[in-house]
């Protein structure tokens, strides 16, 4: 063989080394995702154990109609949901979990107040937003999270000064407020009593309990220790159960009236403390009536209504798919930078799923309405609201919404 032919047999078996290198490499290298993944953090156990079903029924149904308008940038939206027992340090490994592991760009959570005060500076951190459907603590307005919290529902500021404005036109003039000892309860009292006040209504005892107490009895005696017009009772299902078995053990039921927050409006518990106990109580809640076809879709696909912050469930992962269309590419931060774009006017107001992400397509401007109401994100994240619902209950233990009460 001659020294050309030679260098042409190297060249060619160089080239075939390169060629299959290449190739194997090629066969190395890891799949694109078959899917997009966001996190879900719900309680499916654990105190508010009773809405993690129904939550996590929301964000399945939004993803089913993602999925059947054709998914988001050509793939399906995948839910992995973790459990946060109700629990901050529980919520803060299953975070750790979705971020690290999973590898999810998107979370939806959490549900209550105190999981996302301890969970969003992981936010920031690995540059993952979060929505949250009804964390709805005033502190969370102004944390540092570099942007990347955001929440469908209203701020305590809402509910709070609705409900001091309802005392004073239901004529009371002195009031006493009990808080669970959190970020919600103790936020909605401080929020209660500063509006009540500038009303010209005077709070005459302001009791903080430990909502894993024992025994209620020492609050409550404390709390109906002044003649007040009214209670102002800031918890949540399960403690406001207890609390107001307690009051009505102890004889305050008769001789007090109450406003409550949202956290003590269900079903459960007229059925659990007795109809005819909580027949006349009532409150304010921060959230707006559903709309579009969401609540009758609900009940249709899980054979009951849904009730308080379902919708803002909903909505929070079309969101984050809208998001993502938009954006062109599955990143936290590219998320969260467009949140507002299809969230907030100007743009073509849509509240169907289908017909959005096709106009996200299209390259046109929306602002889309939301399940569960208008949806326009401020500067901190928090949904602009300005009008909360007036509800009570009846004496078969139901409750109805009445009217409206604007604030400032």
């Amino acid at each position: 063989m001659t020294k050309k032919g030679t260098l042409q047999a190297v060249i060619g078996a160089g080239m075939i080394l390169v060629l299959a290198i290449a190739l194997t490499l090629v066969g190395c290298a890891p799949k694109p995702a078959e899917t997009i993944k966001i996190g879900h953090l719900v309680p499916l156990t654990g105190d508010l154990s009773f809405i993690g079903e129904p939550f996590a029924n929301a964000g399945v149904l939004a993803v089913e109609d993602i999925n059947a308008a054709g998914g988001v940038l050509g793939k399906d939206i995948e839910v992995i949901v973790e459990d946060t027992a109700t629990d901050a340090k529980t919520a803060v490994d299953a975070m750790e979990k979705l971020i690290k592991i999973d590898k999810v760009e998107a979370v939806v959570g959490g549900v209550t107040s105190f999981v996302s005060l301890a969970t969003y500076e992981k936010l920031a951190l690995n540059k993952v937003p979060m929505i949250s459907p009804s964390a709805t603590a005033a502190e969370l307005t102004d944390i540092e999270d570099d942007d990347f919290f955001f929440r469908t529902s209203p701020a305590d500021t809402l509910q709070a000064a609705a409900i001091a404005i309802l005392a004073w036109e239901k004529g009371y003039r002195t009031a006493s407020v009990i808080c669970r000892d959190d970020a919600y309860g103790r936020g909605l009292g401080g929020i209660f009593t500063k509006k009540f006040e500038e009303l010209g209504g005077e709070v005459l005892v302001t009791v903080i309990y430990d909502a894993k107490a024992p025994d209620f009895s020492g609050y409550v005696t404390e709390v109906s220790s002044e003649p007040a017009d009214v209670i102002q009772v800031n918890a949540l299902m399960e403690d406001g159960c207890r609390l107001f078995k307690k009051f009505h053990d102890m004889g305050v039921t008769e001789d007090f009236e109450f406003l409550v927050c949202e956290g003590v409006q269900d079903p459960g518990i007229p059925q659990e403390v007795g109809a005819d106990i909580m027949a006349g109580v009532g409150g304010a809640t921060p959230y707006p009536a559903e709309s579009g076809t969401f609540p009758a879709d609900f009940e249709a696909r899980f054979g009951e209504p849904p009730f308080a912050y379902e919708a803002n469930v909903y909505d929070s992962f079309v969101l984050i798919a809208l998001a993502i269309e938009k954006a062109g590419v599955y990143d936290g931060t590219a998320i969260r930078d467009n949140l507002r774009a299809v969230a907030n006017p100007p743009g073509v107001e849509v509240t169907d799923v289908a017909e959005a992400l096709r106009l996200v397509r299209e390259g046109t401007d929306i602002d889309y309405q939301g399940a569960g109401g208008r949806i326009t994100f401020d500067g901190f994240g928090d949904v602009f609201m300005k009008a909360a619902r007036v509800w009570e209950y009846d004496k078969e233990g139901n409750f109805s919404y009445i009217r409206e009460i604007e604030v400032s």
